[in-house]
């Protein structure tokens, strides 16, 4: 990580229908990270769209490994 990154590490939602369950998702696709990178850019301007990095952290409780394709 450098100085001045925004990394992105997955969307979190917690379901609570059979008990507390965290969930991560996350864009499939370049152009759906660049979506949501254009959404939070929305709600909070001063955020610089070159500083989001798709970063996941590894995890085997919390979703899959996951890459963006090139």
């Amino acid at each position: 990580m450098a100085a001045g990154e925004i990394v992105f590490i997955g969307n979190f939602f917690l379901d609570c229908q059979t008990g507390p369950m965290l969930w991560r998702y996350y864009p499939q696709s370049k152009e759906d990270f660049q979506k949501q990178v254009a959404e939070y850019r929305g709600k909070y301007p001063f955020l610089e769209a070159e500083r989001f990095r798709y970063r996941l952290f590894k995890s085997k409780y919390f979703g899959s490994d996951s890459e963006l394709p090139q």
